[in-house]
């Protein structure tokens, strides 16, 4: 094989026959299948475009069919509503401040002015004073679900004790149509206004207008333009570059409307199975003989127990649909399963299906489930909490309604933080056994395992202070009492 042959061979250029060699004698060259482009992958995507090119065409039908199936399909209800459950939970996310001395002891009386004031500021946060801080935080995970992002505007000098208060924006007000470059290299890409390095500068949002029948058609065109420092605009990215957020539900959302279609027919088809029917025939194709008392037709209501005649020449045919198929649930639970996966969830708690599970797939398939909401739940208070907790403080010192300097701002922004919700667990006695050695042998703190429970420690110790000390003054419990329970685990070593 000569160098012209060798080149041929790898570039393809003329490679149907190589001196004499057909084609399909020749070594085949490695290739990726998936970049294939044939018959079998014609109608495949095979030019790849920046996430924003996408999103400027999708976004406005993504987000409008995630709203409906949040609101008329109970998968979609489940999703939206397990986000927030599992995210923000049931008790909220409780701000706590870790002040401490030099000596590393907790600063108690710093830290209860801040949470007692939070706790103050916490009973309505928005601006139009309706929302605690408990709902307004469901309200904002919900809104990640369905729309893929929240906008959250800090309205500073608010008529309050502390001068500020948040607002969340409908994400539609972002005006996806509005793009175009700006002097100095800066831009604006779908009503997010980014400088030269594509940091948010401003956000432009769109005024709607006072008329409900016009809204639903069309925004005012008005646009107010809001700098990056007083809007939180909280979204998961996936890509390079992404500035806005893509709805959770994208990936599922074709099966999710199959899903509840497919179920709509069959209920119907069920429905019309259950009524039963049946048509009445002639042996020669003749009319059927009329009823004068039932509107000239020929009717005949099914009574239990009772069987009737019908004229001379007249046969009964009968029509039964077989409805629900014998399928049905094989199917639908192969469905719910693909759309599970797009949804990031486990198959049994979307569907509510226990049926056939076991103690070890359960357990793993809860396990998976609570690292993503875990990594949810990160997510937003990085993004909301602590953004929030920082205007709220910094405004409230400002204003004197924080008795705290000016000049430690920094230093107790830095010291704040929220505790999230935790999990019971799965398996209580074998996760205490383990969790008990890990202590023992010094591999995890009693912290740590009482934060993955959504268990504040230094409230735990104050009600065993407490709580011990009550018990001795009711003369239940003695120091004696105390040493031993708390030699019964060196005993058990």
């Amino acid at each position: 094989m000569n160098l012209a042959d060798l080149k041929s061979l790898i570039f393809g250029v003329n490679n149907k026959k190589v001196s004499g060699i057909p084609a399909s004698k020749l070594p085949k060259i490695r290739e990726f299948q998936a970049g294939k482009i044939d018959n079998l992958t014609s109608s495949w995507r095979a030019d790849p475009q920046p996430i924003n090119a996408l999103l400027q065409r999708a976004l406005r039908p993504m987000v409008a069919r995630s709203r409906d199936a949040a609101q008329n399909n109970p998968y979609g209800r489940k999703f939206v509503n397990m986000v927030a459950g599992n995210v923000v939970g049931p008790n909220g996310l409780r701000l706590q401040s870790q002040l401490k001395f030099a000596s590393g002891n907790l600063r108690k009386k710093a830290n209860k002015i801040i949470e007692d004031r939070w706790e103050d500021f916490s009973k309505n946060v928005n601006t139009a004073q309706n929302l605690s801080w408990n709902r307004f935080c469901s309200l904002a995970s919900k809104t990640i679900a369905i729309d893929g992002e929240c906008v959250i505007r800090i309205v500073h000098g608010f008529p309050n004790t502390y001068g500020i208060a948040f607002q969340i924006i409908d994400s539609t007000r972002l005006d996806v149509d509005r793009n175009e470059s700006l002097p100095g290299g800066g831009k604006i890409v779908m009503g997010v206004e980014l400088d030269v390095w594509e940091r948010p500068v401003a956000y432009h949002i769109t005024d709607p207008s006072r008329s409900n029948a016009s809204y639903l058609h069309s925004l005012s065109g008005k646009t107010t333009r809001i700098p990056a420092s007083e809007i939180i605009h909280v979204f998961l990215q996936e890509f390079p570059e992404q500035v806005r957020g893509i709805p959770w539900m994208a990936s599922a959302l074709w099966e999710m409307n199959m899903i509840h279609s497919y179920e709509e027919a069959e209920v119907v088809a069920a429905r019309i199975g259950a009524s039963k029917m049946g048509f009445f025939t002639t042996e020669n194709g003749g009319m059927v003989p009329v009823d004068s008392s039932e509107g000239g037709e020929l009717l005949l209501d099914a009574e239990p127990g009772q069987f009737r005649g019908l004229p001379p020449g007249v046969k009964l045919m009968s029509w039964d649909p077989n409805h629900p198929n014998s399928n049905y649930d094989q199917f639908m639970k192969r469905a719910l399963r693909g759309m599970s996966s797009g949804l990031l969830v486990a198959y049994n708690n979307i569907s509510t299906d226990l049926e056939g599970v076991n103690f070890s797939s359960i357990r793993q398939g809860v396990l998976d489930e609570r690292d993503m909401f875990r990594m949810m739940q990160a997510d937003f208070i990085s993004q909301v909490c602590l953004r929030s907790v920082e205007s709220w403080f910094t405004m409230g010192v400002i204003n004197g309604s924080i008795p705290i300097g000016a000049e430690h701002i920094e230093e107790v922004v830095s010291h704040l933080k929220f505790q999230s919700r935790g999990w019971p667990w799965v398996d209580p006695l074998k996760d205490f056994k383990t969790n008990e050695g890990m202590v023992r042998e010094r591999f995890r703190s009693r912290r740590m395992i009482l934060a993955e429970q959504g268990i504040d420690f230094e409230e735990v110790l104050e009600q065993l202070k407490e709580e011990e000390a009550m018990l001795k003054q009711a003369g239940l419990l003695s120091d004696q009492n105390i040493l031993n329970q708390s030699s019964v685990g060196v005993e058990n070593e």
